[in-house]
């Protein structure tokens, strides 16, 4: 039996657009698993993403009453982790529950108070996994760890922070344990961190602002591994944001070059506006990068200072542009409901969105995930709307949901309406892509599996019932919602057919004179015939 069996819960949020959304094989936990393999332990990993546990399947995934389990959750799967933990020790009272990831790491105590969950480790795991899993082997005591929190004697303790491992030591992620076709094995990590604080971002409490990148032979190794063995079409680097170092950069997309790497598979990544520029993408080009990804975020430089960027939005429109002179097939991201937003901000970005006219644009909702700005200013606000066990966090929560209108929000402008901001993401995301060329691209897009990989059908789709199924499902979700846009349009409620407080209150005024004086109207109609 193994000495760890990691488990990574399911994200049951994208609901009937789960099987749009490729399916990577978990990179974190692929790394934490090929670090302890090198230090001889022995390690499995089930992936609920390709299977979910039951009450009955748990009974058989070990023999071992004393065995040592591992969750690593988000905010928007810390709900089935927690199911998962009682599962786990309902089936195996005496075994030792282990969670890690964003969530358990800046909500310890959270997680600590579910009878179910024995230890917390904050932060990166893979130092602190070692002395756990060491300690767990040995018998000794498994709270003499740095970066866990535990309760003793009715009281949490959280010992100090592990030091951040060198990146550089991690071991080649061991595919052989991750055996599902369903797996797209089209991504890659070249580095952790990042040296910015945007308010709705929460990856920045597994390593702060520290920024650290793999060496170029390293990730060039890895991709020819994946090139070798499985052949992707297209390979998407999940840094979160791959340009922060241009030369280092450049480097890579050389060796991409030098290794003949260009001319077996494309390249997408995720990046900033102000993190691009001729040289760069010149390089970029040259190594077969095809899509990049923008965070526009917003159209108001006002609520960019706000969510704490360090760019303005003609930084992000200027980069944009400067891509698509290269062109570069280009992915953006917009959230709507930031804090001080209201229904002109919303129609701002729509209509740059528009202007920019990228192949794919996503409108989602402001999410205050724990351990960020925003989640503060929600607190601060008393504007936080968590349902259950955090049910209700998720940026597409709306865009996913069969009945959008019953999805609670986690948080919402004062300055709008739960209902215009559930309307205004719909429209925006559905207006955008029924333009008949957008449309035409993200269905040629479906099927290529190229970009950032979300809204691409799976491998040979049609030979499955249960994708048929699904796409059946996913149509008729979109037929009932465009019937919603012809109600919308009909009431002047589109993003489109919107206008500003002072041409609404001159048309009003207008009216209001009119509806006041008929006779006058009649007498100036009969004096113009």
């Amino acid at each position: 039996m193994p000495d760890i069996i990691f488990v990574n819960p399911k994200d049951d949020r994208l609901g009937p657009f789960d099987f749009l959304v490729a399916k990577s094989v978990p990179l974190g936990l692929g790394y934490l698993a090929a670090y302890l393999m090198e230090k001889n332990f022995s390690v499995k990993i089930i992936d609920e993403e390709i299977e979910k546990l039951t009450p009955e399947s748990i009974k058989h995934i070990t023999d071992r009453d004393d065995q040592l389990f591992g969750i690593s959750s988000m905010t928007p799967n810390i709900s089935r982790g927690y199911k998962l933990a009682d599962m786990i020790k309902s089936t195996f009272p005496k075994s030792t529950v282990i969670f890690g990831g964003i969530h358990p790491t800046v909500m310890p105590e959270e997680a600590l108070s579910r009878p179910s969950i024995d230890l917390v480790i904050r932060g990166e795991g893979e130092l602190a996994m070692e002395r756990l899993v060491g300690n767990h082997k040995k018998g000794l005591d498994l709270k003499d760890t740095k970066s866990a929190s535990y309760i003793d004697n009715g009281k949490f303790v959280h010992n100090p922070p592990a030091p951040l491992i060198d990146i550089n030591l991690l071991p080649d992620i061991p595919y052989h344990l991750f055996d599902s076709k369903v797996y797209d094995r089209g991504f890659v990590i070249s580095s952790r961190g990042c040296p910015y604080n945007c308010v709705f971002c929460a990856q920045r409490a597994i390593s702060g602002n520290v920024f650290r990148y793999r060496d170029a032979r390293k990730v060039i190794d890895e991709i020819q591994t994946l090139v070798t063995k499985y052949a992707p079409s297209n390979i998407v680097f999940f840094d979160d944001i791959f340009t922060i170092n241009k030369k280092r950069c450049m480097e890579l997309c050389d060796a991409i070059v030098e290794r003949g790497l260009h001319t077996k598979t494309e390249f997408t990544m995720i990046t900033r506006g102000d993190c691009v520029d001729d040289a760069l993408l010149q390089k970029l080009k040259a190594a077969n990068f095809t899509g990049l990804a923008f965070g526009v975020e917003t159209a108001s430089e006002e609520l960019m200072k706000m969510i704490n960027k360090k760019e303005t939005v003609q930084d992000i429109v200027n980069g944009i542009n400067l891509a698509k002179k290269y062109g570069f097939t280009i992915d953006i991201v917009f959230i709507f409901g930031l804090p001080g937003e209201n229904r002109a901000d919303r129609v701002a970005s729509f209509n740059l969105a528009c202007t920019l006219d990228v192949a794919k644009a996503r409108f989602n909702c402001a999410t205050p995930y724990p351990g960020t700005g925003l989640y503060q200013i929600a607190k601060e606000e008393n504007n936080l709307n968590k349902v259950g066990d955090w049910d209700n966090f998720h940026p597409t929560g709306v865009l996913t949901s069969l009945e959008p209108f019953k999805f609670q929000l986690p948080y919402y402008p004062k300055e709008s309406t739960k209902e215009e901001i559930i309307m205004d993401v719909i429209q925006a995301n559905m207006l955008y892509h029924l333009q008949p060329r957008r449309l035409w691209m993200l269905i040629k897009n479906s099927f290529d599996r190229k970009g950032t990989k979300w809204l691409v059908l799976p491998p040979r789709w049609w030979m499955d019932v249960h994708y048929i199924r699904c796409v059946i499902e996913v149509v008729l979700l979109n037929c009932k919602r465009v019937l919603w846009l012809i109600k919308w349009w009909l009431q002047g409620k589109l993003l489109t057919q919107y206008k500003g407080p002072q041409e609404q209150s001159s048309e009003e005024t207008q009216q209001i004179e009119k509806d006041s004086n008929p006779a006058s109207e009649q007498d100036r109609n009969r004096i113009l015939s």
